[in-house]
């Protein structure tokens, strides 16, 4: 009975364990064989138990971590957890799992790019920032450097200026001061120091000073006179500035540009007055222009004071006449509209058309950009000499007189005379050979300086 229960016991093991074996009757040896076989069986079934016990319990931490909703398994044998967690859902868990921490860290590498562009656009962002402010510093800075080079530049020209003057003086006056023949004030009278007027020191003595200033040769006294430096400083208050032009042909432009309108031609000597209330353009001297502005190139123009000289008695005397004169011309109309063209008619009947030709170029040479008035102005003037026992008897030769007329030495007048410049001027040089006379009986002209005289647009006539 005992080998049949064994064989029983075995046979039933191995229906569990899905061996096949028959119900057949054994030998002695073959049952000791089959218990044998039974108890390894044994043993690899209850190892078997064992591993998958093991295995369920290092399985089920994890599935509590990773998976949602949690799973609770508390004491369940391994046939249980096989029938609750098929090796299939695991697997699948798993891989959700996986996923979910594969989309986790997806998540957070992006979360890390984006802080990281955030960097990089905070970064640059700085570095423009920064580089605004550099540029603005640099700005800054060269700005500051024109602007003292341009104070240095004026500070050297004005250094400059100040040595020329380190042997004049100007009578510090508010009216003129007398050139006294010896240095005394009981002595004669030679000349008169004018405001504006500046002088050559020839010898500084205590009290008084001996001179040299246009004609007049003479002593002024110390007290009304200031030197060198301070002579320099009073000029600049007091003084007018002028453009003198150094080239031929110079245009004279309605703004600023090269390819702006040319309203007029100076020529060498011509001194054009600084509209210095005017804002300077950079190569170009803004001067005043036929009541208005107009512009010349700076290259070609020499712009400094326009310091007076002083006068002697006789020509002061000379120019108060003319002064009366011209106050007696001034209540008179210049020319009334119907007697002016008659009398313009009759003149240039009288006169040659090279006479007439010529008076109008000499007219639009010295004061072409001038109004009306200062064109007729120079035309008396030449009448006015023709008419001189002092001067040539005949326009031409007055106009050709050596020395007297600039345009005639420059080639001004030649100039304009072939061009035909001229003829705009005409009917100025008509009315002067009419006899209008706008100057007063004046035989001269220059332009103005601070010189006492008939001013007319931009000259001065006595």
């Amino acid at each position: 009975m005992r080998g049949n229960k064994r064989l029983v016991q075995g046979i039933a093991v191995a229906g569990a364990t899905g061996v096949l074996a028959c119900a057949v009757a054994f030998s002695q040896p073959q049952i000791m064989q089959t218990e044998d076989a039974i108890k390894t069986t044994e043993n690899s079934t209850a190892n078997l138990i064992a591993a998958r016990n093991v295995t369920a319990k290092n399985l089920l931490p994890q599935l509590d971590d990773l998976l949602e909703p949690e799973v609770s398994i508390e004491k369940l044998d391994v046939d249980t957890v096989s029938s609750a967690v098929p090796v299939s859902d695991l697997n699948v868990w798993t891989e959700n799992a996986g996923t979910k921490v594969n989309v986790w860290t997806a998540d957070a590498k992006v979360a890390a790019d984006a802080e990281q562009v955030a960097k990089k656009a905070d970064a640059a962002v700085k570095t423009q920032a920064k580089e605004k402010t550099q540029e603005k510093e640099k700005k800054v800075i060269k700005e500051k450097n024109e602007k003292k080079a341009n104070v240095n530049e004026k500070n050297q020209a004005q250094t400059e200026s100040a040595k020329k003057w380190k042997n004049k003086l100007m009578a510090d006056v508010d009216d003129c001061l007398n050139i006294r023949q010896a240095p005394s004030e009981d002595s004669q009278v030679l000349g008169k120091l004018r405001k504006g007027d500046a002088a050559k020191v020839l010898k500084k003595g205590k009290n008084w000073t001996k001179i040299k200033s246009g004609s007049v040769t003479g002593y002024v006294h110390n007290e009304y006179c200031v030197y060198g430096e301070k002579a320099y400083k009073l000029a600049k208050k007091i003084c007018k500035t002028y453009a003198t032009v150094q080239a031929d042909g110079l245009r004279i432009r309605q703004k600023a540009s090269e390819d702006s309108v040319a309203l007029e031609a100076a020529f060498k000597g011509d001194k054009l007055l600084v509209n210095q209330k005017a804002k300077q353009k950079d190569g170009w001297v803004v001067i005043k222009f036929n009541d208005g502005k107009g512009y010349v190139a700076e290259e070609f123009v020499k712009v400094g004071l326009g310091v007076g000289e002083a006068i002697s008695i006789e020509e002061e005397q000379a120019m108060i006449a003319a002064q009366k004169k011209a106050e007696q011309a001034a209540l008179r109309s210049v020319s009334s509209s119907s007697s002016s063209s008659g009398a313009a008619a009759a003149s240039s009947s009288s006169v040659s058309s090279s006479d007439l030709t010529l008076l109008s170029a000499i007219i639009f040479c010295e004061a072409g950009g001038e109004s009306y008035a200062g064109q007729v102005a120079v035309g008396a003037v030449v009448m006015n000499r023709v008419r001189s026992g002092s001067f040539p008897n005949n326009i031409s030769d007055v106009v050709y007189q050596s020395g007297q007329f600039s345009p005639v030495a420059n080639g001004a007048l030649s100039r304009a005379l072939s061009n035909g410049n001229y003829r705009h001027c005409t009917s100025a040089a008509q009315a002067a050979l009419a006899g209008s006379d706008n100057t007063g009986g004046a035989k001269f002209f220059h332009r103005v300086n601070g010189a006492a005289g008939l001013v007319i647009g931009n000259h001065v006539f006595y």
